[in-house]
C-alpha cells in the first residue's frame, strides 16, 4: 500500500480502511468532478487523489496478495488544511518568488506522509529523514515540472527559477517558524556550502523584493517546523531568505520573511518523534 501505518492507524477507534485500484480510484475522481454520487465521502475525494498521484509517480507501485496495485484511504482522512485562511498578500508575496502556496503544499504533504513509512524499530531520526527527503525531492519535481532547474552543487538539494534570481532549498526552523517578529532560527548550523551560495543574499529587511530586478541570486527557503498537537501534526511554515551567515552559524538573521498560516494534518498514528536532519550540507573546501 501506499501510505505504510495506516493499517495500524485503521486500528484506532474511529477509523476504518478501503483498498481501492488505480482505476477505480480514478473513476472516483471524475465522478466527483461531474458532481455524481461516489462511494466515498465528499471530504475523502482529495484524500483519494492524492494518493493515486503517488502511485502514479512511483515506478513501482507496491501490490496486494492478488497482485493489484491499491490506493489507501483512512476514515476520518488524513487531512491536510490551513490554519487559518491565506490571504492575497501570502499569494502576491509568493509569485514575485514565481511560487504558490501549492507549490509548497505538495512539497510538505509528501513530507509528513513518507513519515508514516518509517519503520518501528527504525533510527530515531529516521521519519524526520524520510520527511526531508520527500519534501525536498517533491518540492523540486513540482517546481522543475514548471521550468525551474535542480540545483545539486555540493549536494545541496536546492532549485533555480528560469527567470528570477531565486534559489529555493528546505531548511528546519524552531516553532517561531511562520510567526513575523518572533525570534526564528535554523534547526542546526550551516556548513560551507550553503553558507557560500548565501554570500549575495539581503543584509535587512529594507530591500525587499528590490533585488529580484538585479541578476544576483539569492537564497531563500522553506522554513518548516513540525510538532504534535494531540493527534494531529502542525507543520509551521514560512518563505524565508536569510542575511548571509557565516559557516558553522545557525541562521538567525533574516531579510525577508513571508510568514504563512500552519498546515494541520490530522488525525495520524501514534507519532515517531518529529526530529529529523534539513538538509545535506556537506564540509568542502572552497576556492578562491
Amino acid at each position: 500500500m501506499i501510505r505504510a501505518g495506516y493499517r495500524e492507524a485503521a486500528e484506532q477507534p474511529g477509523f476504518a480502511y478501503r483498498d481501492y485500484s488505480p482505476d477505480e480510484a480514478r473513476a472516483i475522481v471524475e465522478r466527483a468532478l461531474a458532481n455524481e454520487p461516489c462511494p466515498v465521502e465528499e471530504d475523502q475525494v482529495e484524500d483519494v487523489r492524492l494518493n493515486l498521484d503517488l502511485v502514479q509517480r512511483r515506478s513501482s507501485a507496491p501490490t496486494t496478495d492478488t497482485g493489484m496495485s491499491v490506493v489507501a484511504v483512512t476514515v476520518p482522512s488524513m487531512r491536510m488544511s490551513n490554519a487559518t485562511e491565506l490571504t492575497d498578500d501570502h499569494h502576491a508575496q509568493l509569485a514575485e518568488l514565481g511560487l504558490r502556496v501549492d507549490h509548497l503544499d505538495e512539497a510538505i504533504w509528501a513530507g509528513v506522509d513518507a513519515r508514516a513509512s518509517a519503520p518501528p524499530l527504525g533510527p530515531t531520526n529516521g521519519a524526520g529523514l524520510l520527511d526531508w527527503i520527500h519534501r525536498v525531492g517533491r518540492l523540486r519535481e513540482v517546481l522543475v515540472a514548471e521550468g525551474w532547474t535542480r540545483v545539486d552543487k555540493w549536494n545541496a538539494g536546492l532549485v533555480q527559477h528560469p527567470t528570477k534570481p531565486v534559489v529555493l532549498g528546505t531548511l528546519q526552523g524552531n516553532r517561531h517558524t511562520g510567526t513575523l517578529g518572533a525570534p526564528l532560527r535554523s534547526d542546526y548550523a550551516k556548513g560551507p556550502a550553503i553558507a557560500a551560495m548565501m554570500r549575495g543574499n539581503d543584509r535587512d529587511q529594507f530591500t525587499l523584493f528590490d533585488s529580484l530586478h538585479t541578476h544576483e541570486w539569492k537564497l531563500w527557503f522553506l522554513v518548516t517546523y513540525p510538532h504534535q498537537e494531540g493527534d494531529r501534526l502542525v507543520v509551521l511554515r514560512e518563505v524565508a531568505q536569510p542575511e548571509p551567515t557565516p559557516q558553522g552559524q545557525v541562521v538567525d538573521r533574516w531579510a525577508h520573511r513571508i510568514t504563512l498560516p500552519p498546515l494541520v494534518f490530522g488525525p495520524l498514528p501514534t507519532p515517531r518523534g518529529t526530529d529529523g536532519p534539513d538538509d545535506i550540507d556537506v564540509t568542502v573546501t572552497l576556492r578562491g
